[in-house]
């Protein structure tokens, strides 16, 4: 759509009164149309003016004198006033007859009626008309064209960048860059980001450009516009006129919006709202929360409806205010002999926690719970969140708790829980209310559970959360009183009852039986937490149905959402959570062993590659929440097992259907045992695993190694082959051949395979691949799930060849891919790529980095981005002046009278220097560089062509001497001397002081030596302190091969500078000069002081046979 398509498109949208104006102020431009049709709307919104200077006009005609009519402007001047004798025309028409008498005055008189109603709207859409007609709710879409290929687009404002789907990107064959990272969306879920795809073509209307689109897993939608994009293009959308106007510096164009959805009632924009505001209206503001409501959830069936009816009084709102009825089963607390009651301050409390542990007591003594206590014991008060925001009052009993007898009662087996669900198909779950205070404490106890307050000390009659013996005691509790119905139809975990039936009707019976019995006891249960009659129920974590399990997805959810941890403590939580669910999970051994690795103790933490690999991958795979199936103990079991190098697996099935995995890792002494006994160990683990399924059933164990087939008819056995064949002789099983190719579940178990893709290779290395004896027993071992022969060649996925461990045979093919003038002597991920492409074997990227870092060229050619290796080394400060002298020579400079150079000597002690004019010339340019700083007094004393420079010395040296040193805070004069020369300033004033002793200047001359001394010792060490933390302490040992940096000290005629070996070598070190330099043996050819400094050395990597 072009421009003036545009503008006549927004002005027929306009209403009359609007339109009129603009067509009255000669508006021919989009922008300025839509600039001033906003100015309107704000001016006719204004509630602030007169009512008089409102432009009413009366509907039912003028009918008064003149200052009772209306004025059109603000300054009450009639605009139809004219000269008297001149032409009488209409205000409205300009014809030729008064306003009153206008044959369109009750048209007029509707529109301003209308305007007046409008006004109220105050905003653009009020001034826009035929809209009505229009959608003009629900979201905006618009067409773009992606790189060729029309899409239908939700322009969202709340967006931030533009967004497409994984299938629509796939489709248009976009290249899509990593780019890792997830993306918040606005029902707080967080989805990863796939990746990006870089200068896409987009047309959008007449606009035409490129841009970075974002891929991300998107349902409802293809692309997304967000408000980044539109901010680029200077985008304006007008909702009320279904368009947008795109107005970038280099586009001017008008896009077409349409809107899909609902809305029930009206809605206010944010516009309206504000200029609201503004005018002191008043504003309500309400977030509407739109819940469709799962009918299912409230759909029970009329039988079982009919027994909750019945048992109304086991599910009250709240618990009866008396104490519970003395059972059997009381709470009891048995303390060690001789121990003095704990009694403890009680913790500082904010004010919102005080309220809420005022209005707990008070409940809790209304009911009859607590009572108040003189009680030597004392245990302060905490509060717990849940998970619906409130306050759970909790008491620390751990002073308490280190002395109690523990209660052995064994808690049940949640994976015991799980396999008596297998064949049900009604589940109901009972939750009690408050399970804890519905058992009382025994009588004589009840001063031990005392709890201090703020608000004085009070001890429990019924149990309280925090005692160390108070799950034994519920569970005891709830297996004393549904004892009849467990293993039957009742599973009992703490407070969480599940009762599970194979048809409706014997539902509604046992659902009978367990009420009736919990109402014998005295027993609640909390009606709003319980699910009745359902054929999935959430149970401990996991989802119970049809014979299947599976993961909560609340869980899953938490898992994806996991952060990678930067502590111990934090991955210890995380493989908490996941060893949990370890039995859904293929490999859980194999695939934690970086992580696991991660927790040996005196283990430092170092969270690399592999462990982030590892974390994500365990979550990817928790994510895809396997189902398990429930044993039948009425069908016969399957083991599948497998193993690897170093790690093993199995899992046990029925009818085709996993029902749990298992691996782990072996240890050093199990990684070294033979093919044959890692297999026979895999079965002995598995069905020591599962022996609680398997003892007292007929199955077969499936196998993928030949001979272990024939292991139960083994006559020959070893010490430890025998302890398994007395093992395995307690159960019924028959062992079975399956190849690796079949047995795929076991296999993926007990190896992991991590493959990419690659180019061409020499017919030359094929032929040795092939003529390989290992590949040979590889193939015949059939101990592969993923390789296949193809022409006597092992291939894998991506038509990958794998290259066995034959003589130098992966050494030539990385060769291949590295040293070859194709390759380019990479660097060892891009060498690692180059063979990932093409070929695979076990632990290839180790020996690629081997390989890399022993490459000769490569670290001949290559630098090395570190700190500059050797400390600093300062030499011992002297004790007094002249002790040590250094020297050095100046030179380049103009000829003075035979004169060329200057020879510097320098005082370490004092700093003093003396320059004397030389003839000989040096050649040390590193030296002289150090010491050009002295020539500094010269520069101020000579021009560049000065040829009289040797008669100013003795001048610059003056100078010299007499500036402070920084680090002893006297000048190189007065350390020799004992004072300051006397300068021509001081000469030209008379002195008056006395004059000093000779005794007092010898001694000020020594205080003065010894206070330089300490300096310069202090600025010796604060500099060797601020030079090392920038080096590194490098060391190399007499006959070890170093290369040296010898290219700035080397001519080479003819090269450019860029091409230029860095370092030269490898040479032996013959000696160790000091502590940072050493002596190599170098060729005759090089000419050069065979000592260098450590900086210019790096150490060789291969080995002989590269050397020589």
């Amino acid at each position: 759509m072009g421009e003036k398509e545009a503008f006549f498109s927004f002005m027929d949208g306009l209403k009359p009164w609007a339109k009129q104006e603009l067509q009255r102020r000669g508006v021919q431009e989009l922008t300025k149309a839509m600039s001033v049709a906003e100015s309107l709307a704000e001016f006719g919104g204004k509630k602030d003016r007169p009512e008089s200077s409102k432009p009413r006009f009366n509907p039912k005609g003028y009918s008064g004198g003149d200052k009772e009519r209306p004025t059109r402007n603000g300054n009450g001047k009639k605009p139809w006033d004219k000269k008297k004798g001149g032409p009488i025309s209409c205000f409205h028409c300009d014809g030729p007859h008064m306003i009153r008498d206008c044959p369109k005055k009750a048209a007029l008189a509707a529109t301003e009626a209308k305007v007046e109603s409008d006004v109220e709207d105050n905003n653009l859409g009020s001034i826009l008309g035929g809209v009505e007609d229009k959608m003009s709710y629900g979201l905006m879409f618009a067409d773009i064209i992606v790189a060729g290929r029309k899409l239908n687009a939700l322009v969202d404002t709340g967006a931030s960048d533009l967004f497409m789907s994984e299938g629509a990107a796939h489709k248009l064959g976009l290249k899509i860059e990593n780019e890792p990272g997830r993306i918040k969306t606005v029902n707080s879920e967080s989805v990863p980001i796939k990746g990006v795809a870089k200068g896409v073509n987009l047309q959008f209307g007449d606009w035409t450009g490129k841009a970075s689109i974002k891929v991300i897993p998107l349902d409802d939608y293809d692309f997304v516009v967000g408000l980044t994009f539109l901010d680029q293009v200077n985008a304006t959308i007008c909702p009320s006129g279904n368009f947008m106007v795109i107005s970038d510096s280099n586009h001017q164009c008008m896009v077409r919006l349409t809107r899909k959805g609902s809305l029930e009632g009206k809605t206010l924009s944010a516009i309206q709202f504000a200029k609201g505001v503004r005018r002191d209206e008043v504003s309500y503001l309400a977030t509407l929360k739109i819940e469709e409501t799962d009918k299912t959830i409230c759909e029970i069936p009329k039988e079982v409806g009919q027994v909750l009816q019945s048992f109304r009084d086991v599910m009250p709102a709240k618990l009866p205010k008396s104490l519970p009825p003395k059972r059997e089963v009381d709470h009891r607390i048995e303390l060690v002999s001789n121990m003095v009651p704990p009694a403890r301050a009680p913790y500082r409390m904010s004010p919102l926690e005080l309220e809420e542990l005022r209005k707990q007591l008070k409940e809790l003594l209304d009911a009859g719970f607590i009572r108040p206590s003189k009680s030597p014991y004392g245990a302060p008060v905490l509060f717990q969140k849940k998970h619906d925001g409130s306050l759970r009052m909790c008491i620390d009993y751990r002073a308490l708790n280190k002395i109690t007898v523990r209660n052995r009662y064994p808690i049940p087996l949640i994976a015991d829980l799980f396999d008596q669900l297998g064949s049900a198909r009604w589940f109901t779950k009972l939750d009690l209310r408050s399970g804890y205070h519905q058992v009382r404490i025994a009588e004589g106890d009840e001063p031990k559970t005392a709890c201090v307050t703020k608000y004085g000390s009070y001890e429990f009659l019924v149990m309280p959360f925090g005692l160390t013996n108070a799950p034994a005691t519920f569970c005891t509790l709830m297996n004393k009183v549904l004892q009849p119905f467990l293993d039957r139809f009742v599973v009992v975990y703490l407070d969480d009852i599940v009762v599970y039936s194979k048809s409706l009707d014997e539902h509604v019976e046992h659902l009978r039986e367990v009420f009736q019995t919990l109402r014998e006891n005295e027993l609640f249960v909390k009606e709003e937490k319980c699910s009745f009659a359902k054929q999935e129920v959430p149970f401990l974590g996991h989802i119970v149905g049809g014979g299947k399990i599976r993961m909560d997805a609340s869980k899953v959810r938490a898992i994806a959402e996991w952060e990678a941890p930067t502590k111990v403590t934090e991955l210890r939580s995380f493989l908490g959570l996941a060893n949990y669910y370890r039995r859904f999970i293929e490999g859980y051994s194999r695939i934690a062993t970086p992580l696991t690795d991660m927790l040996k103790k005196g283990k430092a933490w170092d969270w690399n590659q592999q462990c982030e690999k590892a974390f994500n991958q365990l979550k990817q795979v928790m994510i895809r929440e396997p189902v398990l199936a429930l044993p039948d103990y009425s069908k016969p079991y399957e083991v599948r097992t497998d193993a690897s190098d170093y790690a093993i697996g199995g899992v046990l099935m029925q009818d085709g259907h996993p029902i749990a995995f298992e691996s782990r890792k072996l240890n050093e002494t199990e990684r070294r045992y033979t093919v044959q006994e890692k297999e026979m160990s895999t079965v002995v683990h598995c069905l020591r695993t599962w022996r609680h399924y398997l003892l007292g059933s007929r199955f077969v164990v499936l196998t993928d190694n030949v001979a272990n087939s024939y292991f139960l008819t083994q006559k020959k056995l070893s010490p430890k082959q025998a302890r398994w064949q007395v093992f395995l002789a307690e159960f019924d099983f028959s062992m079975e051949y399956k190849p690796g190719s079949a047995n795929i579940v076991a296999d993926a178990l007990s190896r992991k395979m991590e493959f990419a893709a690659i180019s061409q290779s020499d017919g030359s290395l094929l032929e040795r691949i092939r003529e390989a004896k290992s590949l040979i027993e590889l193939a015949k071992e059939r101990k592969t799930r993923r390789f296949w022969l193809d022409g006597e060649l092992l291939y894998t996925h991506g038509h990958r060849l794998y290259v066995p461990h034959y003589g130098k045979l992966r050494k030539e093919v990385m060769k291949e891919c590295h040293d070859s003038r194709w390759a380019g002597y990479p660097g060892m991920h891009r060498t690692l790529a180059l063979l990932e492409d093409r070929y695979y074997w076990p632990h290839m990227g180790k020996d690629v980095e081997t390989y890399v870092k022993t490459c000769l060229v490569c670290q001949q050619d290559k630098v090395e981005f570190k700190s500059p290796a050797g400390l600093l080394q300062p030499l011992a400060i002297p004790e007094r002046p002249w002790e040590s002298v250094s020297m050095d020579f100046i030179v380049g400079l103009p000829k003075s009278d035979g004169f060329a150079s200057i020879l510097v000597m320098v005082d370490r002690f004092s700093k003093y220097a003396t320059f004397i004019p030389a003839t000989k010339e040096c050649h040390a340019e590193e030296a002289a560089r150090l010491f050009l700083r002295h020539m500094t007094y010269l520069r101020h004393y000579v021009s560049a062509t000065q040829r009289d420079w040797p008669k100013l010395l003795d001048m610059a040296q003056f100078s010299y001497n007499l500036q402070r040193s920084g680090a002893t805070n006297q000048s190189p004069f007065e350390i020799v001397t004992g004072q300051q020369p006397l300068t021509p300033n001081v000469v030209a004033t008379r002195y008056t002081g006395p004059n000093p002793s000779a005794y007092r200047f010898a001694k000020d001359w020594q205080e003065k030596n010894d206070l330089a001394r300490a300096c310069l010792h202090k600025a010796s060490k604060r500099n060797k302190k601020w030079a090392d933390q920038n080096r590194r302490d490098v060391q190399f040992q007499v006959g070890d091969s170093v290369f040296a940096k010898l290219h700035l000290m080397l001519r080479y005629t003819g090269l450019h500078e860029g091409l230029v070996r860095r370092y030269e070598g490898p040479f032996k070190v013959l000696k160790r000069v000091g502590k940072v330099a050493y002596k190599l043996e170098l060729p005759e050819k090089f000419k050069l002081h065979p000592v260098f400094h450590v900086s210019m050395l790096k150490p060789y990597h291969g080995d002989q046979e590269d050397l020589n």
